[in-house]
């Protein structure tokens, strides 16, 4: 894997593709600030930028502690 580069963990990947199944691409990008290009890198485990997938991390775990899923992976 190149420097600087890291998969999500697989939790986390696995809960936003799932609802990328339910949404629409605007709302993955309101909910978790990415585009539809970088949902294809998660729904397939490939390597992202470290500082995205920190973001995605951060933002998937405030997403899915407000919807009630509090115990996150990380």
């Amino acid at each position: 894997m190149p420097v600087g580069m890291r998969c999500l963990d697989p939790s986390i990947a696995d809960r936003i593709t799932s609802l990328s199944a339910t949404r629409n691409n605007d709302e993955i990008f309101e909910t978790f600030g990415f585009s539809y290009n970088t949902l294809r890198k998660v729904s397939n485990g490939m390597p992202l930028r470290g500082s995205l997938a920190d973001r995605i991390e951060e933002r998937a775990r405030r997403v899915f502690e407000a919807d009630g899923h509090s115990s996150m992976s990380i």
